[in-house]
């Protein structure tokens, strides 16, 4: 691994674990593309064992939420749980801890309904087809304290049932460059899925998209609106 092009800066630490900002984009480009927003070496084992990885394209605001639930993770995991009950137990923790946030920080009571959540979730729309599919710039902060904390980068209404009828999401952190390669996978995986593909195999083939146009010089912008007529 090319250390210089992985780590941007140490952002403090988290017990015996060292934390640190990255370039998420380099290392889905050239390491593995499953690194999405923060993770740890029990998920993804080019992670160094007690260090944690935080994208450098994610909200600062929401840094300890990554920086608990990676912790409450690997504790879990180091005590002998699996994988998935360890990333249960921490989904968990962060979603209570995101929801004392919510009244504590932003003075609400929790009975928002869902038109004025998604009213705080979109910013704006950054390209619309024939056929009314939206592509909104959404703030992921507001998503993952309202409706599901495991939700990153980006998303669509055929997956996410609290997306609304035509629509796709895309996090308003990410790099310009960045956006162009999500757009791309989430609307093409949604075109698949609308023509009959069950989730698995239409994320695989919008995968294999996203690979050819990150590692090939190809005219993504072309390729994207071809793909929101698509849709």
């Amino acid at each position: 691994m090319n250390r210089d092009k992985i780590y941007i800066e140490k952002i403090g630490d988290a017990g015996k674990n060292t934390v640190w900002l990255v370039d998420g984009e380099y290392i889905r480009k050239n390491i593995n593309e499953n690194f999405v927003g923060y993770d740890e070496h029990y998920h993804l084992s080019f992670i160094p064992l007690n260090e944690f990885w935080i994208d450098k394209t994610t909200n600062p605001e929401e840094w300890d939420f990554f920086i608990n639930r990676l912790t409450v993770e690997k504790r879990e995991i180091e005590k002998g749980k699996s994988k998935e009950d360890a990333t249960r137990i921490a989904k968990n923790f962060e979603k209570k801890e995101r929801s004392k946030y919510i009244h504590i920080k932003e003075k609400t009571d929790g009975k928002e309904t869902k038109k004025e959540i998604i009213e705080k979730i979109h910013i704006k729309i950054i390209s619309k087809g024939e056929d009314k599919l939206k592509i909104w710039l959404v703030d992921g902060k507001v998503v993952r304290n309202y409706l599901f904390n495991d939700y990153s980068e980006g998303g669509h209404d055929l997956v996410y049932s609290f997306i609304p009828k035509g629509e796709v999401w895309i996090e308003n952190t990410l790099s310009p460059e960045e956006i162009k390669f999500v757009t791309l996978h989430e609307i093409h995986e949604r075109y698949l899925m609308s023509h009959g593909k069950d989730y698995k195999h239409a994320h695989m083939g919008a995968t294999i998209i996203e690979d050819r146009y990150r590692g090939q010089s190809l005219d993504i912008d072309k390729r994207t609106e071809e793909e929101i007529e698509k849709n």
